[in-house]
């Protein structure tokens, strides 16, 4: 199931997640297709709108993305449950990848 609304609990959480939103951009590869790169996408797309409006509504929001070149399900689940974690618990119950940045 997805997460009903993600919050971010403080300005330290919202400073990591924004050195985080940068280097999920930078893992775009302009040369592939959007398709190819659908987890990329859906983390940068529900950490812009996280960080822009300072809650993410993901039930609510998967019906502006399913139009997106990029989207698929898997995708989106994926992403909402990747970054929920980050904002519960900093990741500390994701295995692999490179998790949330130091930040002061």
């Amino acid at each position: 199931d997805l997460p009903e609304e993600m919050v971010i609990p403080d300005d330290h959480r919202r400073r990591q997640l924004a050195v985080k939103l940068e280097e999920y951009r930078s893992r775009i590869d302009i040369y592939k297709a959007p398709e190819l790169q659908a987890s990329t996408h859906a983390k940068i797309a529900v950490l812009e709108q996280l960080l822009e409006h300072g809650s993410f509504h993901s039930k609510a929001m998967r019906t502006q993305f399913e139009h997106e070149g990029w989207f698929t399900s898997e995708a989106y689940f994926t992403a909402c449950d990747v970054i929920n974690e980050y904002c519960l618990n900093g990741g500390e119950h994701l295995h692999g990848g490179t998790g949330l940045p130091n930040v002061p």
